[in-house]
């Protein structure tokens, strides 16, 4: 793809699909405080040669959009956003939150998941695969790439929250560590790889790129780092 900014999806794209994670650098803000983030998008379609993608108001929840046609901002909640058309690319934003691309190889479907430690309390990545298994996709033909996101390192929370991660998923205790107190320490990416493995995606499938987005301040935006100053990465997935 030819910009250091951007982290190629190896595994999907090696598929046919168009797949990456964005670094620090340009933003990818959803703002009207951010005007340039309308020509810091053109920009990276340029870059990439991917379509414009549909991107959604992020509420860590779980709801879901099926999109299609040319990208754009739709004014509608939604931490999933799923294509089957042609060219067609959907997208979500974070800094900190993890970010994990699911594509089906044999349907050729995506999926772009948001996945804060709410979503992930919900298990909003096994939302999104049964999403796509309901229009006829079956789990071994599904690959996820999830990219730079909070690590184990950083994230730091506390007893409620560590309970919620654990209450739809109880393996998930197994990737929360305490630290002192009433505080732990949780491994987001973990246990949403845990989540899509419960879901029936296989191992070997599932890919992991990026660092901790907290502990790289010159690689990554980070939201508990910068607080709500912080720039947006920008994950995305397109169809052939």
């Amino acid at each position: 793809m030819g910009d250091a900014a951007v982290i190629a999806a190896a595994q999907l794209n090696r598929l046919g699909f168009t797949a990456f994670f964005t670094r620090r650098g340009d933003r990818f803000d959803f703002s009207p405080e951010q005007p340039e983030c309308d020509e810091n998008l053109r920009h990276l379609t340029r870059i990439t040669g991917c379509p414009q993608p549909h991107q959604a108001i992020q509420t860590h929840q779980c709801g879901a959009l099926w999109c299609a046609g040319d990208g754009s901002m739709h004014r509608v909640s939604a931490d999933i956003l799923l294509s089957d058309a042609k060219r067609c690319a959907v997208a979500v934003r974070s800094a900190d939150c993890l970010p994990i691309l699911l594509a089906d190889v044999r349907l050729h479907r995506v999926a772009a998941i948001h996945a804060g430690w709410r979503g992930t309390a919900a298990a909003v990545a096994c939302i999104a695969v049964r999403a796509l298994l309901a229009r006829g996709s079956r789990v071994e033909d599904l690959y996820a790439a999830m990219g730079p996101s909070i690590g184990r390192c950083c994230f730091r929370i506390d007893t409620a929250t560590a309970q919620a991660l654990c209450a739809h998923t109880a393996a998930a205790a197994q990737y929360i560590h305490p630290a002192d107190g009433s505080q732990c320490y949780a491994d987001l990416a973990a246990i949403n790889r845990l989540q899509l493995r419960l879901a029936g995606v296989a191992g070997q499938q599932i890919e992991q790129l990026g660092d901790c987005t907290y502990c790289h301040p010159s690689e990554f935006f980070s939201y508990r780092r910068e607080g709500a100053q912080a720039g947006r990465h920008l994950a995305v997935v397109a169809t052939p």
